[in-house]
């Protein structure tokens, strides 16, 4: 048999065409029951061909074309060798090669030699490769004595696991490969060294080969360094790089070689054959190191902890029961106690940690154990929705840090895991816009034609995330007229825009991701070095689909505004030591929709939510937080809350499902409780209508799920369940992340009704964008406070000071336009030598290059070169005064 296993996808970047999952489709279209992927360097790819291949049916070679040289010398010349794994075993060594190769052998690739290979061969299958292949290079430079030795050295390496490979294309007018394929066939006859079929890949049909050529050239616009090809050797050389049938590609070797290639064809049944390859990534779930017994240890914070703030009684002992019970069934107490060790670490170094996001919200335990803030039975959050007894995914555990100490934390969890842990890749994707800019500069469209083309395109192309990308059909795109005139007008623009989009553009770091795992990470994951850095091969989605461990160490900058009033201020909110009437002032300003400078609630859309429902309780800021969401929006669920609140309908069949929002469905937990109770639904068909990640067809097959178990279970009619479907087949949130954004917003309004100077303070202080620091300030003075205008004289950042023993806010100058890091740092030197006098002593101790006259005019115009102490007072109170104008004018 054939199937095609030196194939390319666009993780090898600029030169690899084609995601994976399109090519082992396109395999299985050929008819092959095997495909394999090599691309360059990096094996970024081969757990997703494992899961597609397992979905469509088809044996997986997972493998790389690794850079080889016989002994590592750094600068020397590599070659191409191919390497698959063909067992776990052999996926374990591949791993181990793979990073061994980037970590001590890189040299702007990593870099394979005899040595590793001797180490971590077993389970693994070695080919030839191309004509860059070492083997093939000394056939082709006349030396068969060299060519004959490594030979021999491969074969005894991987002794009946290694293989030459036949590649029947033409590369050059000279005869080239044709010749070597000869001279590889006797020497394999003469050393009892099998050989296979090959065609070298780059693209997967015949024609995307256009295509293919457009992504050599968008390589050569500076996202790549390329192959270093010229475009006429490309297309000389790759034009016949496709994905080949049996039939063309036995029909090429004939022709070229005059035989039909039936032992090259025996050669891949063999190896067929041997693939056996069956991943468990259970195993890799990480040891917390600090315990020896940790459900022991889990199990005694948790009614430690219960005991300690007053809670240890029935409801809340069984609640804890039950989610330890389940916990301990899927092996996770390990997980949890990393989790709050480094929780635990970051409070201990004065990192501000946030009250937790996501569906964590609904365990008690992770309260218990001090990862989260959210009291599940106070706020009525569902353990279901985080984990289950039956669910197998794991569980994600996303926490805030404030921003610049996730840095720490991150540090923190690889070295306290070293070698057991590391960063994640992050894939750069073409997407719309930087797609179609990209191939205008190929095709040196003008800046003013751009927008044009640009508005036409975007307007047929669906806006997804780059990990969701689907394939754009061509074919309907081009069914819109204007689009097939710009299609016309620049040749198949249209066409390389379609076939592009979704195809890898650069790799990175996740700046929040961090893979633990049990014992030697490189067991289970290739390894890579990125910018100096050994990172994981894999990203988040490829981690996650295989149910690996990955810790989400966020930064959320809100947490320095609270941390920062907190440090100012000595208070820290406190539910149970808020006052009754500190409690009603917030809840005022929430109900008014006074949330100007509280998270998630900035915008207008959110503070007339508010308005709207009077949100007065906790529950209701939750809600408001829920309802902002496009589809809430779009069925006007927050006016329905808000008319439930006033008057509570208790006859429709899911208000018992729903009573913590009067009724209404806006969190995730209120589909699951429905679908379970009235349709008895499968808590895994419930998930997927959660994630809303379905085609119209799966949607289709939902909807008429439970409209039938509906009416099997609960005697209700389609046309009560089928309204009552689309009502949840929208983008909800779970409750836990509505009640974790809530808390933070609870925590601001505290401190914005109690402390309202040092709120604006470090509101402003945090706040990067202009216009919103703009609105900040009228907001500010409107509620009373003084700013002072920018002093070279007082803190280059925005502080809090006494002036006559009145609390006023100091802008800062390193706000004034124009004035860089370098102009404050020379500034602030030469103030701590004295305070400036006057303009011109100002002027003679600030002369360096950073003090440029546009920094000196921005000063000057904002005040901060003001000396007459009573001409800087008139200007102040003429800017607080139009601060307050603005203010009060915004908020009538």
């Amino acid at each position: 048999m054939y199937f095609e296993m030196h194939k390319h996808s666009h993780f090898s970047m600029f030169d690899g065409f084609d995601k994976v999952n399109n090519i082992v489709a396109y395999a299985k279209e050929l008819g092959h029951k095997a495909v394999g992927i090599s691309d360059h360097g990096n094996a970024c790819g081969i757990v997703q061909l494992y899961l597609e291949c397992k979905k469509q049916g088809l044996k997986p070679l997972m493998g790389v074309e690794a850079y080889f040289q016989p002994k590592f010398v750094q600068g020397e010349k590599k070659y191409h060798l191919c390497l698959y794994a063909i067992n776990a075993k052999g996926y374990e060594n591949l791993c181990r090669l793979i990073s061994e190769a980037n970590d001590v052998n890189f040299y702007r690739t990593m870099t394979v030699d005899f040595e590793i290979l001797s180490k971590y061969s077993e389970g693994i299958i070695c080919t030839s490769a191309c004509i860059a292949g070492f083997i093939s290079q000394s056939l082709a430079q006349g030396n068969k004595k060299m060519a004959l030795k490594a030979a021999q050295k491969f074969q005894e390496i991987f002794e009946d696991n290694f293989y030459f490979e036949i590649q029947p294309m033409k590369i050059d007018e000279e005869g080239t490969q044709e010749k070597v394929n000869t001279q590889l066939m006797s020497l394999g006859k003469k050393l009892g060294i099998k050989s296979i079929l090959t065609t070298d890949s780059h693209f997967t049909r015949q024609e995307d080969f256009d295509s293919y050529l457009i992504m050599h050239q968008l390589g050569k616009l500076g996202a790549a360094k390329g192959q270093g090809f010229t475009m006429e050797h490309i297309e000389q050389t790759y034009k016949e790089r496709y994905m080949h049938s049996e039939e063309e590609i036995t029909a090429k070797f004939k022709k070229m070689h005059g035989f039909y290639p039936q032992e090259q064809l025996d050669a891949m049944d063999e190896i067929y054959e041997k693939i056996d390859m069956e991943l468990d990534f259970s195993g890799s779930i990480p040891e917390c190191i600090d315990f020896k017994d940790t459900a022991k240890e889990l199990t005694r914070v948790c009614i430690q902890t219960l005991k300690d703030t007053g809670r240890f009684t029935k409801k809340y002992i069984d609640r804890a029961k039950m989610e330890i019970a389940v916990i301990k069934g899927h092996g996770l107490c390990d997980y949890f106690l990393i989790v709050r060790e480094y929780v635990q670490w970051a409070k201990d170094h004065d990192i501000y940690v946030g009250p937790g996001r996501g569906s964590c919200g609904g365990s008690l335990a992770t309260e218990l154990l001090g990862i989260t803030e959210i009291d599940a039975l106070v706020v009525g959050t569902d353990f279901d929705r985080f984990l289950r007894a039956d669910k197998k995914k794991m569980p994600d555990i996303d926490l805030d840090f404030e921003n610049g100490g996730q840095v720490d934390v991150i540090d923190h969890i690889i070295e306290k895991y070293y070698g057991r842990s590391s960063k994640i890749s992050t894939f750069g994707y073409y997407v719309s816009t930087n797609l179609i800019n990209d191939l205008a500069k190929v095709y040196e469209i003008s800046k003013d034609e751009l927008p044009r083309i640009k508005s036409i395109i975007q307007a047929h192309v669906p806006q997804m995330a780059h990990f969701e990308f689907e394939d754009i059909s061509y074919k309907e795109v081009m069914k819109d007229n204007q689009v097939r005139t710009i299609d016309k007008e620049y040749k198949h623009f249209v066409k390389h825009f379609c076939m592009l989009c979704g195809q890898v553009k650069y790799y990175g770091q996740h700046p929040s991701g961090v893979l633990v795992t049990k014992g030697d990470i490189a067991k289970w994951v290739p390894m890579m070095k990125v910018k100096g850095q050994m990172i994981c091969s894999y990203d988040k989605y490829d981690i996650e689909a295989v149910d690996m461990v990955k810790f989400d160490v966020l930064a959320l900058r809100t947490l320095n505004v609270i941390h920062e009033i907190e440090r100012v201020t000595g208070d820290k909110f406190d539910r149970r030591n808020v006052d009754d009437t500190t409690n009603r002032k917030m809840y005022s300003e929430f109900s008014e929709g006074n949330t100007l400078g509280i998270f998630q609630l900035n915008k207008k859309a959110a503070q007339d939510i508010l308005r709207n429902i009077q949100a007065d309780t906790l529950q209701d800021v939750i809600a408001a937080i829920s309802l902002n969401r496009p589809g809430t929006l779009k069925l006007k669920t927050h006016e329905q809350y808000a008319s439930n609140k006033q008057e509570i309908d208790d006859t429709t069949v899911w208000y018992p499902y729903t009573k913590d929002a009067y009724g209404s469905i806006i969190y995730q937990e209120h589909v699951m409780k429905i679908c379970k109770g009235l349709a008895d639904m499968p808590p895994a068909r419930v998930d997927k209508l959660m994630k809303f990640k379905f085609n119209d067809e799966e949607r289709g097959h939902l909807k008429e799920e439970f409209m039938e178990g509906a009416k099997t279970h609960s005697g209700i009619s389609k046309e009560v369940t089928g309204p009552l479907f689309d009502a949840m087949a929208l983008y909800l949130f779970n409750k836990g992340h509505g009640a974790g954004y809530a808390l933070i917003c609870e925590w601001q309004m505290y401190h914005k009704v109690k402390h309202k100077t040092e709120f604006w303070f470090s509101t402003l202080k945090y706040e990067a964008n202009d216009l919103k620091k703009s609105e900040f300030l009228g907001e500010a003075s409107a509620d009373g406070i003084v700013i002072f205008l920018p002093h070279v004289n007082y803190s280059s950042e925005y502080s809090i000071r006494s002036v006559e023993g009145e609390q006023i806010i100091q802008m800062g100058y390193n706000s004034v336009a124009n004035v860089g890091p370098k102009a404050v740092q020379e500034i602030m030197e030469e103030r701590k030598k004295g305070p400036f006098k006057s303009y011109d002593d100002f002027y003679d101790r600030c002369k360096s290059r950073a003090i440029t006259s546009r920094v000196i005019d921005g000063l000057l115009e904002e005040g901060a070169l003001e000396f007459d102490k009573k001409k800087y007072i008139r200007r102040v109170t003429t800017y607080n005064s139009s601060l307050y104008m603005r203010g009060t004018r915004k908020n009538n």
